[in-house]
C-alpha cells in the first residue's frame, strides 16, 4: 500500500458560504469515505476500495496574491489523504486487423 496526499481548495464569495460549504463537505466525506476504483484487467473488472481521510486542520488561505482587492473571495484548504491505496499499472493493447 501507498499513501496519497491531496489538497482541496474551496473558493466562495463570502466567508459564511465557505464555512457552510466546508462543513457540509466534511460531514458527507466523514459519513461516506469509501472510494471505489474499477480496474479492467483481462476482461475481469476488479474493484479496489480505499478510504479518503481528512487531516485535522482546515486552513483559511484567503490572503493569496491572486485576488485584486481584500475580501474579493474566500478560500478554504482541506488536506486529504488515502493511506490504503495501491499502485496499478494498466496498459491496453488494441489489436489492429487489416482485411
Amino acid at each position: 500500500p501507498i499513501e496519497l496526499t491531496y489538497q482541496l481548495d474551496i473558493y466562495t464569495r463570502y466567508l459564511e458560504e465557505a464555512e457552510e460549504y466546508v462543513r457540509n463537505f466534511i460531514f458527507n466525506l466523514i459519513n461516506h469515505p469509501k472510494l471505489s476504483i474499477n480496474i479492467p484487467y483481462n476482461s475481469a473488472n476488479i474493484t479496489h476500495e480505499s478510504n479518503i481521510r481528512i487531516n485535522e486542520e482546515v486552513s483559511d488561505n484567503s490572503d493569496i496574491p491572486e485576488r485584486l482587492i481584500a475580501g474579493q473571495f474566500t478560500r478554504k484548504t482541506i488536506s486529504l489523504y488515502i493511506d490504503d491505496a495501491y499502485l496499478f499499472d494498466y496498459k491496453t493493447k488494441d489489436t489492429i486487423k487489416i482485411g
